[in-house]
């Protein structure tokens, strides 16, 4: 696993947020293959646009969509296409899927529990990226974004604004 710092990162990037979206909709087989369709679609579009799309390791280990694409698909990780993200404390994504698993011990259908987490654990600590993140990092990071963004008179914030009443 390569971890890299967000500062790190090609000004392109984009964080994809999907997989949660559709984690409780796993077991309606009759819009599976929809949503699945949906996904690969907004994902490729996202990779071909930006370079790569940073995940959250909760949603790679949780959602069935995203172990699908990330067993069939392995140099989406290898090639940094697919890149994780997880909040300092943890060394490795397997680090976080025992901690994950600790939580919820006795919630056996939690989706920490399978072997296809562990699968896609491995996979992101063998050949993939992950970005690190704190809270007091991002929120930094936003607010200056922010003020910038407000100062400086081309920006579409400045301009949305401007043309706002008030």
């Amino acid at each position: 696993m390569r971890s890299v710092e967000p500062k790190d990162l090609i000004a392109h990037r984009v964080f994809f947020t999907e997989f949660d979206r559709y984690n409780t909709l796993h077991h309606w087989d009759n819009s599976r293959s929809g949503i699945k369709r949906l996904l690969d679609r907004k994902l490729k579009l996202l990779i071909l646009t930006k370079g790569h799309v940073v995940v959250a390791s909760s949603q790679l280990l949780e959602s069935p969509f995203a172990h699908d694409l990330i067993m069939k698909q392995p140099a989406l990780l290898s090639s940094g296409a697919l890149v994780s993200s997880m909040k300092y404390g943890h060394d490795t994504t397997l680090d976080f899927l025992n901690d994950k698993r600790d939580e919820q011990l006795l919630d056996k259908k939690n989706p920490y529990h399978t072997k296809t987490a562990l699968d896609v654990a491995n996979a992101i600590d063998e050949v993939g990226t992950v970005v690190r993140w704190s809270l007091a990092g991002n929120s930094g990071w936003f607010k200056a974004r922010l003020v910038s963004d407000l100062d400086d008179p081309q920006s579409l914030l400045r301009v949305t604004l401007m043309h706002q009443n008030v």
